[in-house]
């Protein structure tokens, strides 16, 4: 495989949808933002919501999804976290 420092966000989603990134992300894609994934209950999601806006540096909110939708659409259109997220922790 090449060297991914240097690929675009895209393209590391891209080939985490295809199987060939099956882990941890750091140093793939430099100098594109990478952030924790993280699902809630639509009944906990405005509490969520509101306690990242009251701690923006330990929590930054990148994008918020509509419910059910898997596409975080203003940072990464087109994308989907069910297959373009490599890693995870439950």
């Amino acid at each position: 495989m090449r060297d991914l420092r240097h690929a675009t966000g895209a393209e590391v989603r891209r080939l985490a949808r295809e199987g060939q990134v099956d882990g941890p992300t750091p140093g793939l894609a430099m100098g594109f933002v990478q952030a924790n994934l993280v699902v809630v209950p639509r009944e906990l999601a405005f509490d969520f919501l509101l306690f990242c806006q009251r701690n923006p540096k330990p929590c930054p909110l990148l994008d918020v999804t509509e419910p059910g939708s898997p596409e975080p659409r203003f940072i990464a259109p087109g994308a989907d976290v069910r297959t373009d997220v490599p890693r995870y922790r439950v």
